[in-house]
């Protein structure tokens, strides 16, 4: 079993992605007060683990989320955008939202998911960042 901090117990460290891959795109809003930054960190817990860790269940597969941008520890965000890689067959955007609110929600919710374009990523194709 991984050493990562999770939402909820997994039997078993889920395989990296197989077959055909889509790029997906997602922006999310999360509440950061309970969380220390973006960045994953062992022992606490953070937005992009947390967020991994239900999108790593949901898809059954190892994901590799890119951020746009990190945050510090309680930072808010209404946009982040965060692209990955996942398996084809399992890629529906409708169940792929819900699923990972129901896990996350309310502290991180996802705004919109869809297919990106093969070479998107989330940090270096943002034409700009904005912080209040």
């Amino acid at each position: 079993m991984s050493d990562r901090l999770t939402l909820f117990e997994m039997t078993e460290a889920p395989a990296a992605p197989e077959g055909p891959l889509v790029r997906v795109r997602m922006t999310v809003a999360y509440d950061g007060s309970g969380f220390h930054g973006f960045a994953p960190q062992p022992a606490v817990p953070t937005v992009g683990g947390t967020l991994r860790e239900a999108l790593e269940r949901v898809l059954q597969a190892e994901v590799d989320l890119t951020c746009a941008g990190r945050t510090d520890t309680g930072v808010h965000a209404w946009g982040q955008v965060v692209s990955f890689d996942a398996p084809a067959e399992r890629f529906d955007p409708l169940v792929l939202g819900r699923s990972v609110n129901r896990l996350c929600g309310p502290a991180i919710v996802v705004r919109d998911v869809e297919r990106a374009p093969e070479r998107f990523d989330a940090r270096r194709s943002a034409p700009g960042r904005t912080y209040r």
